[in-house]
Formats: C-alpha cells, sequence, structure tokens
C-alpha cells in the first residue's frame, strides 16, 4: 500500500539491496536502485516490484565518482519525489590474493567505492533531508562499518535525520563470487555460532526495521536507563527505556484528576521483580497478566539481570493441561532453559535455583508442576501482595478509571 515515501538504495540490483528494494516495496515505499553495471539483474527487481504494482526507477551510476552520486539523488528526486531514506549498499570486493600482489590502482578502487563512495552518498542523503537544506529529515542506514566511522549520527540529529549501520558478517551473496571465492561462506560457517550462512532477505528485514515509522515519531520522548548489573563480553551495559511524553502526560494527569499520589513509574520487567524477596539464588520468574506474552525474568540480590517477553502464550488461559502438555510445555521449557544458559554462560553467574511464576491460567497449580517435571527445577507459585487487608482511604481504583476515560490515550502504553 503506498505510502509516499521513497527509498534511495545503491547497490540495489543483487544480493542483499536487492532484497532490501524488494522489501522496501512491499511496505509501500516508491523505490530507486542504483546499479553500476549489472543492468539486467537491476530489471528483475525492477520488474518484481512493478508486478507488486509499486513505483521503481533504475537509476545507473557509480557512487565512487562525485558527478554520478549528485545525477543519481537528483533523478530519484525528480522522479520520485523527495527522499525518505537512504541505504548506503553499493560496495565491492576484489578477488583474494596476497598483499604483496596488491597494487595502488587496486587499493585506490576498492576506497574509492567502498569508502569514499559511501562518504559522498551520505554528504549528497543529507543535502536532501536536512532541515538546513529545506529537508524533511529521514534516514541514513549504512550498510557496513560506516556508521562508526563517519560520526555522522550525533552530528545529523538536530537535522531530523537519523544514521544507522548494518554490518552483516558472512552472507551468501555475489560478492563472494566476484572475489574469486564462491564457496567462502560454506567454508567458514562452522565458525558462525548459528552454524550457517545468513540469506540477503534477513539482513534487508534489519534495515527495514530501523526505518519503521514508529522509530521516526515526531512526538518527544521521555528516556530514563538503569545499570545492568554484570558486565556482558566485559563491558558495562545500561538498559535504556523510553515512551512518548504524550502518553505518560495523559496517564499522570488522569493520575491527578483522581486525586491520587504518584510515587514512581516504571516498567513491567521492574515491578514483578520488585515482588520478589532479595535473594543470593538467581530466580527465574513467570509473570503473565491476563491475555498478555509472558515476562521471563532473571533476578538475583533483587537486581534484574535478564528479562525477555515469550511470545504466543496470550491464550494460555484456554487451553487444558492436556492441551499444554501436547508441545506447549516442551516449548517454554526450551525457553526457560536457553534463559537460563545465558544468564550462566555470558553474564557468568551461578546458574539459576529456583523457579516462580505467576501465569494467566486456571490450571496454574498443575502448570507449575509440569514445568518442575520438564526443567528438574523447583518451581513455586508467585504469592502477590495485591489485596490489602484493610481497605485504603486514599486509594479510589474507581476514581482513577473515571479520571482515564476522559484522557485521551492512543496506545497500548496507555492502556
Amino acid at each position: 500500500m503506498p505510502n509516499n515515501k521513497v527509498v534511495l538504495i545503491t547497490g540495489g540490483s543483487r544480493g542483499i539491496g536487492a532484497q532490501t528494494a524488494k522489501l522496501f516495496a512491499e511496505h509501500g515505499y516508491a523505490v530507486c536502485i542504483n546499479y553500476r553495471q549489472d543492468v539486467n539483474a537491476a530489471r528483475d527487481v525492477e520488474q518484481y516490484i512493478h508486478d507488486l504494482g509499486g513505483n521503481c526507477i533504475l537509476v545507473q551510476g557509480d557512487i565512487a565518482k562525485e558527478e554520478d552520486v549528485v545525477r543519481i539523488f537528483r533523478e530519484t528526486k525528480q522522479k520520485l519525489g523527495s527522499i525518505s531514506v537512504m541505504v548506503n549498499n553499493a560496495a565491492i570486493l576484489h578477488q583474494q590474493g596476497k598483499i604483496t600482489e596488491l597494487t595502488a590502482a587496486r587499493i585506490e578502487n576498492t576506497f574509492s567505492v567502498n569508502v569514499t563512495g559511501s562518504f559522498l552518498c551520505c554528504i549528497e542523503a543529507v543535502k536532501h533531508m536536512a532541515y538546513s537544506y529545506q529537508g524533511d529529515g529521514g534516514v541514513i542506514i549504512n550498510v557496513s562499518s560506516m556508521a562508526a566511522l563517519s560520526g555522522s549520527a550525533n552530528e545529523m540529529a538536530h537535522e531530523g535525520i537519523r544514521v544507522n549501520g548494518v554490518r552483516p558478517g558472512l552472507f551468501y551473496t555475489q560478492m563472494h563470487k566476484d572475489g574469486g571465492e564462491a564457496n567462502r561462506v560454506d567454508r567458514l560457517k562452522s565458525k558462525i555460532p548459528l552454524g550457517r550462512g545468513g540469506q540477503p532477505q534477513e539482513v534487508a528485514q534489519a534495515i527495514q526495521w530501523q526505518v519503521k515509522e514508529q522509530l521516526a515519531s515526531t512526538d518527544e520522548h521521555v528516556f530514563d536507563y538503569y545499570d545492568h548489573p554484570a558486565a556482558i563480553g566485559g563491558k558495562e551495559k545500561v538498559n535504556v527505556v523510553a515512551i512518548s511524553r504524550p502518553q505518560v502526560t495523559s496517564i499522570i494527569k488522569g493520575i491527578s484528576q483522581a486525586d491520587l499520589k504518584l510515587s514512581t513509574i516504571t516498567i513491567e520487567e521492574l515491578a514483578t521483580s520488585e515482588l520478589l524477596a532479595a535473594s543470593d539464588d538467581a530466580v527465574l520468574s513467570l509473570f503473565q497478566e491476563k491475555g498478555g506474552q509472558i515476562n521471563l525474568n532473571i533476578l538475583k540480590q533483587g537486581k534484574l539481570f535478564f528479562s525477555r517477553r515469550l511470545k504466543g502464550y496470550e491464550n494460555l488461559a484456554s487451553f487444558s493441561l492436556e492441551e499444554f502438555q501436547m508441545g506447549m510445555g516442551d516449548t517454554l521449557s526450551v525457553e526457560i532453559q536457553r534463559s537460563m544458559d545465558y544468564f550462566e554462560s555470558q553474564l557468568r553467574q551461578a546458574p539459576v535455583r529456583h523457579i516462580v511464576v505467576h501465569l494467566n491460567t486456571p490450571i496454574q497449580a498443575q502448570l507449575a508442576e509440569l514445568i518442575k517435571e520438564l526443567t528438574f527445577m523447583p518451581v513455586s507459585i508467585m504469592d502477590l501482595p495485591l489485596t490489602p487487608n484493610e481497605p485504603s482511604p486514599t486509594v479510589s481504583l474507581a476514581s482513577l478509571g473515571a479520571a482515564l476515560t476522559d484522557i485521551e490515550i492512543n496506545s497500548e502504553a496507555g492502556q
């Protein structure tokens, strides 16, 4: 479905570029495919997009030449409109050889495309997107390590341009054949943790995800962070959380209108973690609200070390014990085991000693026993301190609900 957005993809005729062009077209973007010499491959991608009912143009050009880069961007704007996204994908790979076989011409050619050409495309994209050039903002994605080198992300943020990077590893593309070793991925795939090479469409999905409209929201956001309690890969990390300011402002307004005192704003992962007593032994919790995903946390000494959401369990309450035993239980136990393995191997922590559950199902006790059998871990049901012994005169959930009804909240985060 058309969305009036335009994407320019350099090196868009083959491999990762071609898959990226197809994916953007499937999401309604008008696509400009830049290619250097393989016009037949470019036409194949163009035909695919036209068959979808999409809008696509081909623009030949060598990004190592400044005049070609200027022309590529100019033609794209003239034929498709203002450029929303530029995917800096074009690159070359010469046939492998010994260092003594390198020549000045070969080195210069490699740098002219892979370095100079990428910079020229970034420069021209900024001239088309930046506020100071009467642009509407946009997204630049560098398919390589260029984003880490250029520093353009920090410089362009205030111009309405987000600069991201995608750095592929070993993927099955024509480039390896061009470099003289068509089976390079198969030769090296045993060194990859997954034990296989990647497919171009996998990188395309990563590229397209980075320009989703929710990531380019014009709403002002509120950001916060909390320290990760353990180093990952020898480096200290933080977890960042964000919410649209209008969303949180609406909720605060409703609480104020209900004459309630707001003491803390937190996230579900931290809120549910605080329901458990601090322990020197690691505890894994499975927490689920009605109709929601399962929130898997691993805690130690009152700190949240690991958290993830488990999809596919939203209708858990409708399953019988027998249905749960027919595969869903095994899947859940695998997710639990993977999480514990990461906690031990990557975070270098002692093993989890206990599992605590709060699941949205009438057969929670039976499921707890089944999880115990599948994981060989002690499992208990979380005791939620949600019902006070005496009603509090200062809290009225009815008044809060009425106040929030009068507040316009347009997202799930505010429900």
